[in-house]
């Protein structure tokens, strides 16, 4: 507040009491305020009134000042007064609509500013829930105060939060991109955070909700639009969600979008959507897409679906060696609606398999009748492991079940969660107890065991080579990575001339990195 063509008198204190107790009688008399009026002009608030989003029937107005214990000359609290009743008589605006905040400490101070600003705008926000938009003015007070009120309010009132700054001898305000920005940059904070844990289901949610963050206007016109680097970061999102979930379809209409939007990075979109359209049928690949995603999974900490995901991988691996290589038992195995069942009869060649499923396994009884049959068996995971290991003695080709047989250890951890039997929560310590109790177990029996012990040597050498590295001298799991050499088994047990030209890593190890480009160009 200033007087027209006169400036503002350094001593606020003494002549703001002066103004509002003498010059003008503290407004009692209408010829005081027609003295003020004509004198006096609201050279800052007088602007942002004139904002769209300012109503002086539904909108309120905060004015801060200070009132120094003890007394300070430049306090403010008297041209407060007096700008609150010029609001009241010049702007129409309710007495109602007008608070007057007392600021008691050194506003010069930064910690008590942050402290005083801190709680006054929790108060208001929590009085004014309903608001839509808040501004503040930059203008007015110290570089304290208004550092102070710039943070505090983001903190508090976010994205309804707006700042404006009237420059001297400027006919309008200027509302700051500060705000703005600041706000910007902690969301793609949040964004990159949840794009490194491979959560992109959140990240698009937090990318929708802000969307208006990332708006650009041109000159030529008013109307706001999102950038293509947007549009490419939020289909990108959906296509990397899609395809955790195994929503290929929906993955490849979404990458058909990336594409069109995307200029820099064809090549690499290009090769996701060649990677998604081969998966689409395909069986032996999504066996590979499982494998990364059950990593994914383990990494991210999402342990029960990590189990589900070790359990889809060995029933996958398993059925395509049974069902769709060239082995021996496939002729007793029979697929109808996608119920596989097997039937082996005790004559000729299954009589060999009954045979050496009773002499290598306990507890046969639920899988082999009374007559020595397997008969009209739903295909278990029992079930399938007895085959493998039957076909891995039949033939002169890598132990495929030994490995398998390991991954069996989970199952009953497995059993006990929401992902099978039970509501038992899972931890990755859990996880690595079995696997540990399992290896000194099958240790320990081998030890123990005078005879019919090579079964146990050649999976007691898939636990010490494979799955258990040294760290610091002690022998700890390493889950993952043994996922990857039973990939590589299975593989090379099914005889594949040439390893598939698929490379699931380029979306699962790779894309983290590529989004957080295109996050930063935003």
């Amino acid at each position: 507040m200033q007087k027209r063509g006169v400036k503002e008198h350094p001593a606020a204190r003494t002549k703001g009491r002066e103004l509002w107790e003498t010059e003008y009688n503290q407004f009692r008399d209408d010829a005081s305020i027609k003295k003020a009026s004509d004198k006096l002009e609201l050279s800052i608030i007088s602007k942002i009134l004139k904002f769209k989003e300012f109503s002086s029937s539904d909108s309120k107005v905060i004015l801060f000042v200070t009132d120094q214990e003890p007394e300070h000359p430049q306090d403010t609290i008297y041209y407060g007064k007096i700008v609150e009743k010029l609001l009241v008589f010049n702007c129409n605006i309710p007495a109602s609509s007008i608070e007057i905040k007392k600021i008691n400490q050194n506003p010069s101070n930064i910690d008590s500013m942050m402290s005083y600003y801190s709680n006054a705008l929790r108060k208001i926000a929590v009085e004014n829930k309903s608001v839509d938009v808040v501004f503040a003015s930059l203008t007015g007070g110290t570089p304290a105060q208004n550092t102070a009120l710039l943070l505090c309010g983001l903190d508090i009132f976010t994205d309804k939060f707006r700042t404006v700054y009237s420059p001297e001898n400027a006919s309008k305000v200027q509302e700051l991109t500060i705000t703005k920005n600041l706000i910007k940059s902690e969301v793609k904070k949040q964004i990159a955070l949840l794009v490194r844990q491979g959560d992109y289901h959140a990240a698009l949610e937090i990318l929708y909700q802000n969307s208006q963050l990332f708006e650009t206007s041109s000159q030529d016109t008013e109307k706001r639009t999102l950038p293509e680097s947007y549009q490419v970061l939020q289909h990108t999102f959906i296509y990397a969600h899609s395809r955790q979930v195994f929503d290929f379809k929906k993955a490849l209409k979404s990458i058909d979008l990336c594409l069109k939007y995307s200029i820099a990075d064809k090549d690499y979109f290009n090769e996701l959507k060649d990677q998604v359209q081969k998966l689409r049928g395909n069986d032996l690949l999504c066996i590979a897409e499982l494998k990364e995603n059950a990593k994914y999974l383990y990494n991210a900490g999402h342990y029960v679906d990590f189990l589900g995901r070790v359990f889809r991988f060995f029933e996958a691996v398993c059925d395509y060696v049974l069902l769709k290589s060239d082995y021996s038992c496939k002729e007793f195995i029979s697929d109808k609606n996608g119920q596989v069942t097997v039937n082996i009869r005790y004559t000729d060649k299954g009589k060999g398999i009954i045979d050496f499923i009773k002499n290598n396994f306990e507890n046969t009884d639920s899988v082999i009748n009374e007559k020595n049959e397997i008969d009209n068996k739903i295909l278990n995971n029992v079930l399938r492991l007895y085959l493998i290991t039957y076909i891995d003695n039949s033939t002169a080709k890598i132990r495929l079940s030994d490995y398998l047989s390991v991954l069996t250890v989970l199952s009953s951890l497995r059993n006990r969660t929401i992902m099978s039997h039970g509501f038992k929560g899972v931890s990755s310590e859990e996880i690595e107890k079995q696997i540990k109790r399992s290896y000194e177990k099958i240790k320990k029996d081998l030890q123990s065991c005078s005879n019919n012990t090579d079964l146990l040597k050649k999976r007691y050498e898939v636990f010490e080579k494979a799955l258990m590295k040294d760290v610091s001298g002690v022998k700890e799991p390493d889950i993952c990575r043994f996922l990857d050499i039973v990939w590589d088994k299975f593989i090379e047990y099914i005889d594949i001339k040439e390893k598939p030209d698929f490379m699931p890593e380029l979306f699962y190890r790779d894309l983290p990195a590529k989004l957080d480009e295109i996050l930063k160009s935003l």
